[in-house]
């Protein structure tokens, strides 16, 4: 484990230096400018933005997902792209390049995050589907015990108290509301008015 984070760690420090390397420096045959624009400190803060970001891309890549990695690596990315900016860029004056690399690193801020929550997202897919099979056994039968339960509580019937192999529970009664009226001669001839009925069910069960 500890030659996995340190092999990171050196991987996201040397990323960082290298972006710096890469940029153009000032030639020495140049003939001086008189007037030298400063960069202020661009250079500096857009390749920290990019040593950061890469020190949040680089661990959730590699399956680093403890959470000192969001703040370690990425601290070491920044300290690196800070330094190679400075000395690399702002010191020599390269105002342009400065400048691109702060646009760039600003416009990479929302998709390394996006990147790096996927990347752990997937690797605990990967834990949770290598625990899968433990717990198989268990999930099976768990739900086969419900399902046995439901399809016995469905056959004790819709009393309000109901006799199931499982003992005896409550739940809401069926109701049933009917009208009867008179719907035949003899009906009017003896008076039967239109009643409603509502029946309730008190107990129901397997026997």
């Amino acid at each position: 484990m500890l030659h996995r984070i340190l092999r990171v760690a050196a991987i996201t420090l040397a990323l960082s230096l290298a972006v710096t390397a890469a940029t153009p420096t000032q030639a020495c045959a140049q003939t001086p400018v008189v007037r030298q624009q400063e960069s202020g400190f661009k250079g500096m803060f857009g390749l920290g933005i990019l040593g950061a970001e890469l020190g949040l891309v680089i661990p959730a890549a590699a399956g680093l997902d403890q959470w000192w990695a969001l703040v370690v690596f990425p601290a070491i990315g920044a300290a690196g792209g800070a330094l190679g900016g400075y000395y690399g860029l702002d010191r020599n004056g390269q105002v342009e390049a400065s400048t691109a690399l702060l646009a760039i690193g600003i416009a990479l801020v929302v998709p390394s995050v996006v990147l790096t929550v996927a990347l752990r997202a997937y690797d605990d897919d990967e834990d949770g589907s290598a625990g899968e099979g433990q717990e198989v056994t268990v999930t099976d039968d768990a739900e086969a015990s419900a399902r046995r339960r439901t399809q016995s509580l469905a056959r004790a019937g819709s009393g309000l108290i109901r006799r199931s192999e499982y003992g005896l529970h409550v739940g809401m009664p069926g109701i049933a509301v009917s009208n009867r009226t008179a719907a035949t001669r003899d009906d009017y001839l003896m008076g039967v008015r239109p009643t409603t009925e509502v029946r309730i069910s008190l107990f129901s069960g397997v026997f």
